[in-house]
């Protein structure tokens, strides 16, 4: 069945695409990728280091043990 909007895959005319007609385009899309990059970067660096340096208290006393730890559990 042939469709008469679809493409024929096997047609020699090929569209010209010039992937360095604008290098300033390309230029400017690359500094603004890796501005976000950086920026993303940083972000996630301060938030290691916000992490790193707060501290959880840990209170033993209010946590039951699983296994209660006595003699009888060792084998001899």
């Amino acid at each position: 069945m042939n469709r008469g909007s679809d493409p024929n895959p096997f047609d020699d005319v090929e569209t010209e695409v010039n992937p360095f007609a604008d290098p300033s385009k390309k230029q400017k899309e690359l500094s603004n990728w890796e501005a976000d990059l950086n920026r993303r970067e940083k972000e996630i660096k301060r938030r290691e280091d916000a992490v790193a340096s707060v501290t959880a208290p840990v209170d033993n006393g209010e946590l039951a043990p699983l296994l209660p730890i006595n003699s009888s559990w060792r084998s001899k």
